[in-house]
């Protein structure tokens, strides 16, 4: 009896050894399929709608003002270059692609005309960085005052205008892909505007200008030194 009932104790630490086993095997499995899902679903991330894309913009240069304000002199010029290549890039977005939907689909909108008045600002301030460069004189103030421009129009923007859009009228999703798809194209090269910084004594010449104007232009110069009639000699265009 004694040797039966050994038996039997044997034989059920086998069988439980195996239920664990099992038991093992498939928590195993629960936890391999979990974590396979949570990978699916972050591959398959969609792109930001347009308003959180264009809130991820404005932290990320409000960040860049923080950071010049912040920095020493040595940093200042490629902070402060960064944060015209990021403002130029998202103001283009803006006025090519968001502003234009948004106006229909906003109860006011002088809120579109408003912020196109402010991009205005912010573009000249801009070009007057580039243009000096960091011996400026009047550099860092430059920055630290696009830095008051880009903050006053990020609350109005965030508070007035995105809070007002209607979403029947605006598919945020579908603007969202083809603001980051823009956005790309420009940070990759694909604009003038968001060139890096220009060279020190070197004036930005205007969008629409090409530098076989500006050889006209010289041309035209030279030619009315020489002694040949100057008429308009740098009036290039109609």
């Amino acid at each position: 009896m004694a040797t039966k009932r050994k038996q039997a104790r044997a034989s059920s630490g086998t069988a439980g050894r195996g239920r664990g086993t099992t038991g093992g095997t498939r928590a195993s499995g629960r936890g391999r399929s979990t974590a396979q899902r949570a990978a699916s679903g972050g591959a398959a991330t969609r792109t930001p709608d347009a308003i959180r894309l264009l809130k991820q913009d404005h932290r990320e240069v409000e960040k860049l003002v923080g950071e010049f304000e912040g920095a020493r002199s040595a940093r200042k010029a490629q902070i402060a270059d960064e944060i015209c290549r990021q403002l130029t890039v998202h103001a283009q977005i803006e006025e090519e692609i968001f502003y234009p939907a948004a106006r229909e689909a906003l109860k006011e909108e002088d809120l579109v005309d408003e912020a196109a008045v402010e991009h205005t600002s912010v573009k000249d301030l801009i070009a007057q960085i580039r243009d000096g460069g960091p011996d400026d004189a009047l550099f860092e103030a430059r920055v630290t005052v696009l830095g008051e421009y880009v903050k006053h129009h990020v609350r109005e923007e965030e508070k007035e205008m995105f809070t007002q859009l209607q979403p029947r009228k605006i598919d945020l999703q579908a603007l969202g892909e083809r603001l980051m798809r823009r956005k790309q194209e420009l940070l990759e090269g694909g604009s003038a505007g968001a060139r890096t910084a220009i060279p020190r004594g070197t004036r930005a010449m205007d969008d629409d200008e090409d530098t076989g104007d500006a050889r006209t232009r010289g041309d035209g110069a030279r030619s009315s030194r020489d002694g040949a009639p100057a008429l308009n000699a740098g009036m290039t265009r109609e």
